[in-house]
């Protein structure tokens, strides 16, 4: 017996064995013939049936969900749908609530919701933070907005959620926990990792393939715990998740399968038109509610077939922009209340149904601990809503605003960094004269900009061009604000005296070397450095990332005889290269007033360099190209570049540009790469590139991706193209005609390919066409290719040549790959694209797109507003590990994956002309880590963010995110490693770490103060902390809660997710000034990680079943030998003495 039970112990710990399965979503798109079929009422599912007697014992509970979506941007601009609707629904609702207890809504984007709090009165505010105590009113997702899912990078998503949860911790108090993305186009499993980190316990989807809910919904999933691909057997990342099984998320489709009988319950319609199914709409009276009643009550019991807990069912009842309408409200809610009294006062109904937020529905729901749930791993790509309408053209609309919204969140972030640092610097008595400069405010504006930008009809480029153009002028004032304050910071931070005495006083004055220009008309432009005689200019670069790095910083210059060292005289080398145009007809130009300066600098990790430019007497030996070289002239003049002859060739064959690493071969015809050789392992692979149109048939639009066949080439024969060698970077420019150019960049010890493609795609000969461009290699990938995830993890997709093209486009947020047991091609890129692999060995990527029809999803235009706009890429071979762990075989390598963020974070350059006294008081860096920082030589680590957190109502706190991935196979002993990080010893010594303690992803969630200000990351995770970081060291902070994180592996009730870590409610005794650290124990992290923490788990619960065992079994001997009882109730008596030992024991140390 004893063994029996330590064996049961052990399996019940070891193996977390699931009553319910886990559910692969990459198994579902390989099988799912993913046919429409027409059902009938329910054209995508099928008859629903039910026995009535089923709700003899336990009626049915109907929890109705009053909801408005509002999109801050669309068919009008975020503005105009304020004033003219949402304001509006905040009065109208909220009256509703005031005047009925029994009613209840929810609300999800924050971003309308501040404009309503800043113009309410106080008597308004006051009513909505009652109705939120009475749970009346109830805020879901809480973010700025409801973001995209698959163009948006998880750091635009967190930014966005972040913004929108200070918003109610500063006005509202209340904290969301249920997630609510009823519009997105497709879900991702990033999301809801983003929402469980923040302590969210529940969510809600929609926008799911309707194959995919059919499938759910005939085996009762559509309810589930979502897990991360990356997980085994572990609930650490599982959030409940509930799908919506039809059609969409508006009235005629949430209250049963026949849209034609729930729209006759839309009441706002009531004198006003006829349902879309030529239905009238009439109020609730005698003579028809009896024949309403019982219609609804079918519709809804249907429904609550379709999920495990058949006894309980969500009705959500709203759609876009409900309730703006003040008499449209009232029928709404005074008829629901007339239909709700009469059903639950007929008990034949068999119904209870009232009014309700999602949270209680989800807290019903867990509550019903007779039912378990299934477990889910995937994504839901590519997105469909009826035939083979495949959502994957909005991967790629609109790539100008696309790639502006991306170069914000980039030189956004950097700015908050400089600011932060730059605030913890300035002398304590002197930061509100900082503030009063008005930077934070100008950061949060842009913070606000940005995130309205990651709605889902921002980033995807699906809304009206007007609207596109208000985004635009949104992102061009973030974009020069970021760079205002960055210029301001930074020229601060390199200016003595040291940290902490600094006065706001400095005499530099930084620009940024990027000129913004008009919003909507082109993309920002390089400024040209004037090179003085007499007066020095300083160059300053900031490495915005938490890591070091290597980089090539190129700067426009006026003139090619400069001097450039660092601040101390030491000498720089660098190259000068000519500036080059196409002209008509292929007609090359080399600027003569302009010159591209490259030199290659070591960044250290959050650090601002310096360097000095003068004018020089001469060109510096060895600073110009080796070789200049023009392919297939046009009528082309001599040209000459500072005294070096262009070399005009006119052969067919092959060119190369190569380094020490590589050389990648070209076609000297088209201009397009033929091979790329690896110089070191002494392989070449090839390497064929292609320009590429789809023609898109009428039903492509915005949305939709809708090719007639395959595509066509466009690339004609003999195009020019200017080829330049030299001794930091070598590159080739081609110019395609009409539709523009590409610049190839090679730079000296580097092991990629930069590919800029500049396309003007504003012509009338591209009507419905989709430009490509596709890679074709020599790599045996099958069928199978890789993208990202958000930025956040690599998803597996299978090639279906069963389906059509469309189906198999993905989202490409950063990066794309393909691979075999030896080799992985990647794709990195600095904005969302789509991507796909229609033949093995091969990926495309879609640049750009231009269509005359709309796609009939509410658009109601096309999209024929291009601007020229430049996409890179970074492409590169490298050697690939196969992973034991086969989790890591989609993960990036530690090269690719400092790629893409050195892609999507460049280093910012900036300049200053100076008197040459002045050079001598700059500093020649300024750094935030210290020279013995661990962070920065951190492979799988990322600083997402850093910033201020409020300079009103906490002053004193500085936000921290952090990211850790997962590394591929070369770096598998990584994988189950904890990384910490000392705070404190992590910074320079001039600044001190007087706090630090950890939270929810967003801050809703204190975790408690970390005593030893240690950073803890475990792989693939993302985590907040938030630091009192000064210059003052005579602060000290009293110590609150005491973190002591649970396990990794902690086995959880999958019912009842954790939110957050398990503090120990104790507070510290105050340390005496000048104690040491070390003298105190240590009671931050009871961190036991991975398999050690398990077995020791493991050996305490079968030594103390073993002792409980040994002890019941004595008492079994002992009532046996007893002769004062029955031998029935001595046996009885023992057992159930002994299980509640056991169920003790048991409880008692997993609590512990």
């Amino acid at each position: 017996m004893l063994l029996l039970v330590e064996v049961l112990v052990l399996l019940s710990i070891c193996c977390h064995v699931n009553a319910e399965p886990t559910y692969q979503m990459n198994d579902l798109y390989r099988d799912l013939p993913f046919a429409d079929v027409d059902a009938g009422v329910w054209k995508q599912g099928w008859d629903i049936t039910y026995k009535d007697e089923i709700y003899d014992e336990e009626p049915l509970e109907v929890f109705v969900v009053m909801h408005s979506h509002t999109d801050p941007g669309w068919i009008k601009t975020f503005g105009q749908y304020f004033h003219g609707q949402t304001r509006h629904i905040f009065d109208n609702t909220l009256e509703v609530m005031t005047d009925n207890p029994l009613n209840h809504f929810i609300y999800a984007e924050m971003s309308f919701l501040s404009l309503w709090w800043d113009q309410a009165s106080n008597q308004d505010k006051e009513k909505m933070i009652r109705a939120i105590e009475r749970d009346q009113f109830e805020i879901v997702g809480g973010g700025w907005v409801m973001n995209d899912e698959a163009t948006v990078h998880f750091a635009g998503a967190i930014n966005q959620l972040m913004e929108g949860h200070e918003f109610l911790r500063k006005t509202l108090k209340t904290k969301p926990k249920a997630g609510w993305a009823i519009d997105p186009f497709g879900h991702s499993p990033t999301m809801a990792f983003l929402l469980k980190k923040a302590g969210f316990e529940h969510m809600l989807i929609q926008r799911t393939h309707y194959a995919i809910k059919k499938e759910l919904a005939q085996n009762n999933f559509l309810e589930f715990k979502w897990r991360q691909q990356w997980e085994d057997d572990s609930s650490n990342s599982e959030i409940f998740t509930h799908m919506m099984p039809f059609f969409s998320y508006d009235i005629p489709h949430t209250c049963g399968p026949d849209p034609k009988i729930c729209s006759l319950f839309d009441f706002q319609l009531i004198g006003k038109r006829k349902t879309f199914w030529q239905g009238v709409v009439r109020p609730l009276e005698s003579d028809n509610i009896h024949q309403m009643a019982t219609k609804y009550v079918d519709q809804v019991k249907k429904k609550a077939q379709l999920f495990r807990n058949k006894n309980k069912v969500l009705v959500i009842l709203g759609e876009d922009f409900a309730y703006s309408e003040r008499a449209a409200t009232s029928n709404q809610v005074n008829n629901h209340n007339k239909l709700h009294k009469y059903i639950n006062n007929d008990p034949t109904f068999k119904t209870k149904i009232h009014f309700s937020t999602l949270s209680e529905y989800f807290s019903a729901i867990k509550e019903e601990t007779k039912v378990s749930y299934p477990s889910l791993q995937g994504d839901f790509f590519t997105y469909a809503d009826r035939t083979q309408d495949y959502w994957s053209g909005y991967y790629v609309s609109r790539p100008y605003w696309k790639r502006k919204g991306r170069d914000l969140e980039s030189i956004l972030r950097a700015a908050e960094i400089s600011h932060a640092w730059a605030r913890a610097t300035v002398n304590p008595q002197t930061r509100d004269e900082f503030d009063k400069q008005g930077f934070f405010k100008s950061l949060v504006a842009t913070r606000r900009s940005s995130s309205v930008f990651q709605h889902h009809d921002g980033m995807t480029g699906t809304s009206k061009t007007f609207v596109m153009k208000d985004y635009g002028e949104m992102l061009n004032s973030g974009m020069k604000a970021s760079a205002a304050v960055l210029e301001s910071t930074l020229s601060l931070l390199l200016s003595p005296p040291l940290p902490g005495e600094r006065n706001n006083k400095t005499p530099l004055h930084l620009t940024y070397t990027i000129e913004f220009g008009e919003p909507n008309s082109g993309l920002p432009t390089p400024r040209t450095v004037r090179v003085h005689e007499t007066k020095p200019n300083i160059l300053a670069v900031f490495n915005s990332l938490a890591r070091d790095r290597t980089e090539v910083v190129n700067v426009f210059v006026n003139v090619a005889t400069v001097s450039l060292t660092d601040v101390e005289g030491k000498s720089i080398p660098y190259q000068i290269s000519p500036i080059v145009n196409f002209v008509e007809d292929g007609v090359v130009k080399i600027k003569s007033d302009s010159f591209m300066l490259s030199f290659k600098v070591e960044l250290k990790a959050l650090t601002v360099h310096t360097f000095v430019l003068k004018e020089a007497s001469s060109i510096a030996p060895g600073s110009l190209p080796t070789k200049l070289l023009l392919v297939n002239p046009q009528g082309q003049e001599d040209l000459t570049f500072l005294g070096i002859d262009v070399e005009m060739l006119r052969e067919a064959g092959t060119g190369s540009l190569k380094n020490k690493l590589f050389c990648a071969t070209f076609d000297l015809s088209s201009g397009l790469f033929v091979s790329f050789e690896d110089r070191m392992l002494q392989e070449t692979h090839t390497l064929q590139e292609q320009l590429l149109t789809y023609t898109s048939d009428k039903g492509g639009g915005a949305y939709l991706f809708h090719p007639k066949g395959e595509a066509s080439s466009i690339v004609q024969s003999r195009n020019p193209m200017f080829v330049m060698s030299g001794p930091i970077v070598s590159s080739l420019t081609t110019d395609f005609g009409q539709v523009g150019s590409r610049r190839v960049n090679l730079y000296e010890t580097e092991n990629f390919l930069e590919v800029s493609y500049t396309v003007d795609m504003r012509s009338n000969s591209f009507d419905d066409k989709e430009l490509v461009t596709r890679f074709s290699t020599d790599i045996k990938s099958g069928d199978y290719f890789y993208t990202d995830l958000q930025g956040l993890s690599m998803k597996q997709s299978l090639r279906r040549t069963d389906l059509p093209i469309q189906y198999n486009f993905y989202p490409m947020t950063t990066t794309a790959f393909i691979q075999d047991q030896e080799t992985r091609f990647s794709i990195h890129t600095r904005q969302p694209f789509g991507a796909a692999s229609l033949f093995e060995g091969q990926v495309e990527v879609m640049l750009d797109r231009r269509l005359t029809h709309d796609d009939g999803r509410g658009l109601g235009q096309a999209v024929m507003d291009n601007v020229v706009v430049e996409t890179t890429f970074h492409l590169s071979f490298e050697s690939f590990l196969v992973p034991k762990n086969p989790n890591l075989w989609r993960f990036p390598s530690g090269d690719s994956y400092s790629r893409s963020l050195n892609l999507n974070h460049p280093p910012f350059v900036l300049y200053d002309t100076v008197d040459e006294n002045v050079v001598s008081e700059i500093l020649p860096q300024s750094s935030f880590l210290s020279p013995s920082s661990s962070l920065a030589a951190e492979p799988d680590v990322h600083l997402v963010a850093m910033k201020v957190r409020d300079i009103d109502t906490t002053p004193n706190d500085t936000v921290f995110v952090f990211q850790r991935t997962m590394l591929d196979g070369k770096n598998e002993e990584r994988v189950r490693k904890t990384v910490s990080l000392d705070l404190q010893t992590e910074i320079t010594s001039s600044l001190y770490t007087a706090s630090l303690k950890h939270t929810s992803l967003t801050m809703l969630h204190d975790y408690g103060t970390v005593k030893s200000k240690s950073v803890t990351l475990s792989p693939m995770t993302v985590e907040t902390y938030v630091g009192y970081i000064t210059s003052d060291f005579s602060i000290t902070v009293e110590d609150g809660d005491i973190i002591e994180e649970p396990e990794e592996h902690e086995p959880e009730n999958p019912e009842k997710p954790v939110t957050q870590p398990t503090r120990r409610p104790k507070k510290e005794p105050k340390k005496p000034k000048n104690t040491p650290e070390t003298l105190e124990p240590e009671r931050c992290f009871v961190v036991t990680r991975g398999m050690s923490g398990r077995l020791t788990r493991i050996f305490f619960l079968v030594a103390l079943y073993s002792v409980v065992v040994g002890v019941g079994v004595w008492l079994v001997k002992k009532n046996r030998r007893s002769r004062n009882r029955t031998r029935k109730r001595k046996i009885v008596s023992t057992f159930i003495c002994l299980l509640c030992f056991l169920v003790v024991a048991q409880y008692g140390l997993l609590f512990w």
